[in-house]
């Protein structure tokens, strides 16, 4: 516990690094958009923290971050897109979150 306030540090050069490596090799397009470190960051936190409601946002994450990839390609053949979706996921990542944050907090 001494030591948690590496995490943010940690975890802002851990991001940086992988957002670097992943430009250089596949381009903009292979960070998913610069989400890539909070998906990743998502799912390391929530196996830290044994959270299942945190590994559930983090699904729900990649889902969203699937379908936010994917609008632009399939605008031509379906016009209202998927991006819509990404907002709704996202406010559903964001409550799961939320949640998990104000229950892990209830609990001590």
């Amino acid at each position: 516990m001494a030591l948690a306030w590496l995490a943010a540090p940690a975890y802002l050069a851990g991001s940086i690094a992988l957002v670097a490596v992943l430009v250089a090799v596949g381009g903009e397009r292979a960070t998913l958009g610069g989400y890539l470190p909070a998906l990743v960051g998502l799912v390391a936190f929530g196996l830290a923290a044994r959270s299942g409601l945190l590994l559930w946002a983090a699904g729900v994450f990649a889902v969203s971050l699937t379908l936010r990839t994917v609008d632009e390609p399939l605008c031509a053949q379906w016009p209202i897109g998927t991006h819509f979706l990404w907002h709704c996921l996202n406010a559903t990542v964001l409550s799961l979150v939320s949640y998990a944050v104000i229950s892990a907090s209830a609990e001590k």
